[in-house]
């Protein structure tokens, strides 16, 4: 009798120990099942099927991972789901997976081959120049172009169907067709214009009065042709050896007023003058009365004789009188 209650007291106490444990540390011992069997949670899924299935958010599924979830984004197009909309998909599928904090999310990304901008300008630009459009020009769209997503095996082709061009207004209408003419996957009816484009020479550095302009310091630029001022400078040849009538700054047009011959003679300086008759040629120092650019003709003293006359400069410092 006293063994039978021994035993009896010692099972007792086992079961109250583990019970215990079990309310104590029940949670603890849950996650610790949960992490022998548990799924992991991807951090990025690419997909190329028109449905999200429950394989493509976790990892390590052995069942349930063809269970379809819901509509996949559009090609080419994201989505994330959020914490708590994981725990609801887990909490229905019975998964072993629970978010270990309210910021874990995925990423779902739709395989796609996506057609951007540069490719469609660039089959247009050649149905211009089969419409006879010379020149440089920049395409402009009436509206924001639509997004040409295809699946992901197909090329990334577009052509031009149905073109109209209307050399008057530099207007057009293209339907543009994608991947290829013959079958189609996508069509669309855009519209725009286009403008001309003009090649500016540029100052590459800011340059003050009495900087000559070289080739080193010009850039250019490119500006739509209806922006372009009577007396705006194209020649990048003719800006050479000018100075600015005042500082100037890199990357704006240059008018011309904006340049004068750099000053080769100022006033009060010595220059050279050399007398022109006929084959006689003589030279005599004399003082410059005013300034002046190369071409220019100014004032100045003959020191010899203390007479004024007018000579044409032809250098730094020299003068010709004919």
């Amino acid at each position: 009798m006293m063994l039978s209650l021994l035993r009896y007291m010692r099972l007792s106490f086992l079961l109250q120990s583990v019970l215990i444990v079990t309310v104590t540390f029940g949670s603890f011992g849950m996650s610790l099942l949960r992490a022998a069997t548990a799924a992991s949670l991807k951090n990025l899924t690419i997909i190329e099927d028109n449905v999200i299935r429950a394989g493509d958010l976790f990892e390590g599924l052995s069942r349930k991972a063809d269970t379809v979830i819901g509509p996949a984004p559009l090609p080419g197009h994201d989505m994330t789901l959020n914490a708590r909309t994981l725990l609801r998909i887990a909490v229905a599928l019975d998964l072993p997976w629970r978010p270990e904090s309210g910021a874990e999310t995925i990423l779902i990304r739709r395989a796609a081959t996506l057609i951007d901008q540069n490719t469609i300008e660039a089959a247009l630009q050649n149905a211009l120049h089969e419409k006879g459009v010379a020149g440089d020009f920049k395409i402009v769209f009436n509206e924001a172009l639509p997004v040409f997503s295809l699946p992901p095996q197909e090329d990334k082709t577009i052509h031009v169907g149905t073109f109209d061009f209307d050399p008057v207004h530099s207007t057009f209408s293209a339907e543009l067709l994608a991947p290829n003419k013959d079958t189609p996957l996508k069509r669309q009816l855009v519209q725009g214009r286009i403008e001309r484009i003009v090649h500016l020479p540029v100052l590459s550095r800011p340059l003050q009065n009495g900087q000559e302009i070289t080739k080193a310091d010009l850039d250019w630029i490119d500006i739509p042709a209806y922006k372009v001022q009577p007396d705006y400078l194209l020649d990048a040849d003719l800006l050479v050896g000018l100075t600015p009538r005042r500082m100037t700054m890199a990357g704006e047009p240059l008018r011309r007023n904006d340049l004068i011959e750099p000053l080769l003679v100022k006033r009060g300086e010595s220059v050279l003058i050399t007398y022109r008759t006929g084959a006689l040629q003589l030279s005599t120092e004399g003082k410059a009365l005013q300034n002046g650019a190369r071409g220019e003709a100014i004032r100045v003293m003959n020191l010899g004789s203390n007479q004024t006359v007018n000579a044409q400069i032809e250098g730094t410092g020299q003068v010709s009188v004919n």
